[in-house]
């Protein structure tokens, strides 16, 4: 999934007033400002309160739902969404999933409930908390600001199980950039990612 994909998608849900936030390998690389590998999708973090927009804004750009994932908690609906409904179950919808269109753009959504702080509780089986300030970071996808994840939140998200090399790269190319703590099982491993 390219930049202008990206930016494109984001434009169109600030515009619709949907909260979301990069998280993933965009959101790294716009923490770092530049674009340091290729992106097979865009990983979003979507408010539980708009979810109900961004599903019926995706269909009208042509997603459809590739699938669930295995962390994934159904949810009372906001409203119906048959997209992401729980089969038998249509008042359910899930709170991690893929979305796919024909031009083979993906979205990988999770959906937390925010608190009227700013904080994030998920709605996926995960003991992960996002306080505010791990949902208000800056960063940059060809100039244009974007909010994403925080760095040391992105780091907290990439430990505890196994990780790709493009994944140990980008915990490198963050601590790199940011300071943020490597854990242990990263460290002494050379980084291959560079901005291109």
């Amino acid at each position: 999934m390219d930049a202008s994909a990206v930016l494109s998608l984001a434009a169109l849900l600030e515009q619709e007033g949907i909260f979301f936030c990069l998280q993933g390998g965009w959101g790294i690389d716009a923490l770092c400002g530049c674009q340091t590998r290729a992106h097979k999708d865009m990983d979003v973090l979507v408010n539980l309160c708009c979810l109900g927009r961004f599903i019926d804004l995706m269909e009208v750009q042509g997603f459809v739902c590739k699938l669930i994932w295995e962390e994934n908690a159904w949810i009372a609906a906001p409203s119906p969404l048959a997209m992401i409904a729980c089969p038998g179950a249509p008042e359910k919808a899930a709170s991690a999933f893929v979305l796919r269109n024909a031009a083979g753009n993906e979205l990988d959504v999770h959906v937390i409930e925010m608190d009227a702080a700013g904080n994030g509780t998920p709605c996926w089986n995960t003991e992960e908390v996002f306080q505010a300030v791990d949902l208000q970071g800056k960063g940059t996808i060809l100039g244009r600001p974007v909010r994403c994840m925080s760095a040391e939140m992105q780091m907290l998200c990439h430990t505890g199980y196994t990780l790709e090399e493009k994944d140990c790269n980008d915990m490198y190319l963050l601590n790199k950039r940011f300071g943020t703590a490597l854990p242990a099982e990263l460290q002494g491993q050379a980084v291959s990612g560079q901005c291109e």
